[in-house]
């Protein structure tokens, strides 16, 4: 079995032999398997525990040959900045949005919903038939949160159902972490279900 990347897609070549009336008869099958581009969106202050599950997600992820592109809030002033929203280069996040075959939201818990960065660029798409540019096909949720249950993630994921719902896409998953100082012993649980999370899209 041999495999070539070709643009976004990996050809791979199986060969086998097969008895025959005649003998061995070498068999070749070519499958192509196609590669996703995968976007996280995440704040600049992200927390060490959010970015571990982002890392750990990304490396079951990138098994299957997945391209990632992880961003964050570019800030710049408007001087010298032409196109911005409150502070934020949306241009690129926008770009990246629409090349995307699949979303993966990571963020903390902000007074029970996303952060500001990740709402934006969400409500971009929100208004009109912007959502129609979109090619994603499935999105995921990965937050952590300093709080003491997970109760506090309800109003989160709550959202992040509703609007996944009104973009048509299918929920790939949703991974939710507490205060780690105070539940030490799940996290090879909750790191190991985020690495199987980003190894189950192919």
């Amino acid at each position: 079995m041999g495999g070539i990347r070709s643009g976004r897609c990996t050809v791979v070549i199986v060969v086998a032999l097969a008895q025959t009336r005649f003998g061995l008869m070498k068999l070749k099958e070519t499958v192509i398997v196609m590669l996703k581009n995968i976007l996280i969106l995440e704040p600049n202050d992200t927390s060490d525990e959010l970015a571990k599950l982002v890392d750990v997600f990304s490396e079951g992820s990138r098994c299957n040959s997945n391209q990632i592109i992880s961003i964050k809030p570019t800030r710049c002033s408007v001087a010298s900045c032409g196109k911005m929203t409150h502070g934020y280069d949306m241009e690129y996040a926008c770009k990246q949005m629409e090349m995307a075959d699949i979303l993966v939201i990571a963020s903390p818990v902000y007074l029970h919903s996303f952060a500001s960065f990740v709402q934006m660029v969400i409500d971009r798409y929100y208004a009109g038939n912007s959502r129609k540019s979109l090619k994603i096909s499935g999105c995921a949720l990965l937050s952590f949160g300093n709080v003491d249950g997970y109760d506090m993630f309800e109003p989160l994921v709550l959202t992040y159902n509703k609007f996944i719902e009104y973009f048509e896409w299918e929920n790939l998953g949703v991974i939710t972490a507490v205060d780690w100082e105070s539940t030490g012993e799940e996290i090879p649980l909750v790191l190991a279900r985020a690495r199987e999370l980003g190894a189950s899209i192919r």
